[in-house]
């Protein structure tokens, strides 16, 4: 009887410290709209940096989803994905500024 309530507990632990996991998720719009006529791709890019070197929890999982309608992204599914860590943040700046929009 111990054994299964000691078991139970652990069980309830390991499911309470998973559920506290935070994940961010950010969309970012790859469509040519964001250069011209918008002009907004660079400041879009640099605020989405920014919030990533901003989350102190190591443990947070990102993700950056690009996507576009009239480009690249139109009809695939791209998700960079990344823990929180320096080395995961600088993963995924690279990623964005590796980024192009479409030029159609």
């Amino acid at each position: 009887m111990k054994r299964t309530l000691l078991s139970l507990f652990a069980l309830i632990v390991c499911v309470t410290l998973y559920a506290e996991k935070e994940r961010r998720v950010y969309y970012l719009d790859c469509s040519y709209s964001m250069i011209k006529p918008n002009k907004i791709w660079t400041a879009v890019c640099n605020n989405l940096i920014e919030a990533i070197e901003n989350i102190e929890d190591e443990t947070t999982e990102i993700y950056v989803i690009p996507f576009a309608v009239d480009g690249q992204y139109r009809d695939t599914l791209v998700a960079y994905i990344e823990l929180a860590t320096p080395s995961g943040k600088e993963n995924l700046k690279k990623k964005i500024r590796a980024i192009h929009p479409s030029r159609k």
